[in-house]
C-alpha cells in the first residue's frame, strides 16, 4: 500500500473498518484516483453507521472521488437497525461511484440465507433515491422475510410483496395482531408466489396466545389468498402449500391449544406440516401429565386435518426428559390402536405422520 499511486483494484474482503484502515496507509499525499475497485462490502449485524462514514472519508481524502467502476454491497440479515447505515453506504456510492455505476445494482447475494425486515419497506419511502435503490435491492434477494411489529401505518404492509420476489419464508411474532396490520401482512404473503414457511416465532419472549394468534393470522391468509388473481381459494391440485412453525410457551399448551386442538375445523390454507416448538417451563400447578396430554391432543388434532402429512413437537430442555418418560410408556398402546398415523420421538422431537 506504500506505493499505491497506480493502484486500480484492492479486492479486499475485510471489513469496513479493515478496509478503511488498509487504505489510510499510504503515506501523506499519496493518490488513489486510479483506484477502481475495492471489493465487496459486507453489511454486519449491530454494524455502526461511523464505519462507513470512516470508509467514505478514508477514499475522498485521498483523491477517490467518482472513480469507482463498481461497489458490490452483501450481508446476511437487514434490519430497521441498520438505517444508518444504509444512509452511509449511499452516501460512500455518491461520493466514490462512476456517476453511470450509481444507477447498477450493488446488492450482490453470496449469503444462501438472507433475512430482511419488512419495516424497511415503509422507512424507505422518505429517503433520498440511492437509498430507496438500496433497499429494494436487497428485498429482491430476500430469502426470508421478518415482521417486527413497528410499522407506523398499519396498511403499509398490504403493499410490501412485490419488493420481495425471491422470498421463500415470512417470519413474525406470535403475538395478537391488530385487525387492520394482520389483514395488511396476510395480503402480503398471499402475493408473496415463492413463499411456502410461515414461522410464528419470536427471540425475546413466549407467547401463551400463539395458537390463537397463529390460527387467526392463517385465516386471513387463507381469506386474502382466495381473493388475489392467480391464488385460487381451495386445496386443490396446484395451489401453494405450506409449512408452519408455531412457538409456544408450555402454559399456553398447557390451558390455550384449543385452536391446535381443533386445527381441522379452522378455515385454512392448504398445509403439509407443522411443527410447535414448546418453550419454558412447567408452572407450580402443572403436571408434565397435563403437558403431555395436552400436546398429543395438539398432533392429533393437526394431522387429523386433510392434507397435513406431518404434525411435530419440539419440547425445550425443562420438559424434554418428562415428556419421553410418558411417551415411552404410553408408546406400545399408540402400536395397538392401528391408527392410519406413525408416532415417533427422536432427541427433542414427537412427530406423527401420516402413514404411507
Amino acid at each position: 500500500m506504500a506505493s499505491c499511486e497506480h493502484l486500480e483494484i484492492f479486492d479486499d474482503d475485510g471489513t469496513f473498518e479493515t478496509k478503511a484502515e488498509l487504505l489510510r496507509m499510504p503515506p501523506p499525499g499519496a493518490s488513489l484516483a486510479r483506484l477502481r475497485s475495492i471489493g465487496t462490502l459486507l453489511l454486519e449485524s449491530g454494524q455502526d453507521d461511523r464505519t462507513a462514514a470512516n470508509l467514505r472519508q478514508a477514499l475522498v481524502e485521498r483523491g477517490c472521488r467518482k472513480s469507482l467502476r463498481k461497489l458490490p454491497i452483501d450481508g446476511w440479515t437487514i434490519r430497521a437497525a441498520h438505517e444508518d447505515v444504509l444512509r452511509e453506504v449511499a452516501s460512500l456510492s455518491e461520493s466514490v461511484l462512476q456517476p453511470e455505476a450509481l444507477s447498477q445494482p450493488q446488492v450482490v447475494k453470496k449469503a444462501d440465507h438472507l433475512e430482511m425486515e419488512l419495516e424497511l419497506i415503509e422507512w424507505m419511502a422518505n429517503e433520498r433515491p440511492q437509498v430507496q435503490k438500496l433497499v429494494r435491492e436487497f428485498a429482491a434477494v430476500a430469502d426470508v422475510v421478518e415482521y417486527e411489529d413497528e410499522l407506523t401505518d398499519p396498511n403499509a404492509a398490504a403493499h410490501a410483496a412485490a419488493y420481495f420476489p425471491s422470498a421463500t419464508t415470512f417470519r413474525c411474532s406470535p403475538r395478537e395482531l391488530l385487525p387492520p396490520v394482520r389483514s395488511g401482512l396476510a395480503k402480503t404473503v398471499a402475493n408473496m408466489s415463492r413463499c411456502s414457511t410461515i414461522d410464528f416465532v419470536d427471540d425475546v419472549e413466549v407467547h401463551q396466545d400463539a395458537p390463537k394468534n397463529a390460527v387467526a393470522f392463517l385465516e386471513s391468509l387463507k381469506r386474502q389468498m382466495a381473493t388475489e388473481e392467480g391464488q385460487g381459494g381451495g386445496e386443490g391440485e396446484g395451489e401453494r402449500r405450506l409449512s408452519v412453525k408455531i412457538e409456544v410457551s408450555v402454559t399456553g399448551i398447557l390451558h390455550r391449544s384449543r385452536p391446535l386442538q381443533l386445527w381441522a375445523s379452522h378455515d385454512l390454507p392448504a398445509i403439509d406440516d407443522v411443527c410447535i416448538r414448546v418453550m419454558a417451563g412447567l408452572g407450580e400447578d402443572d403436571s408434565m401429565e397435563a403437558l403431555y396430554g395436552s400436546v398429543m391432543a395438539s398432533l392429533v388434532g393437526i394431522i387429523s386435518r386433510p392434507g397435513v402429512s406431518k404434525a411435530s413437537a419440539f419440547l425445550c430442555g425443562s420438559v424434554r426428559e418428562g415428556v419421553r418418560r410418558l411417551f415411552n410408556t404410553h408408546l406400545a398402546v399408540f402400536n395397538l390402536l392401528c391408527t392410519p398415523y406413525t408416532i415417533t420421538m427422536e432427541d427433542d422431537t414427537i412427530t406423527v405422520e401420516t402413514r404411507t
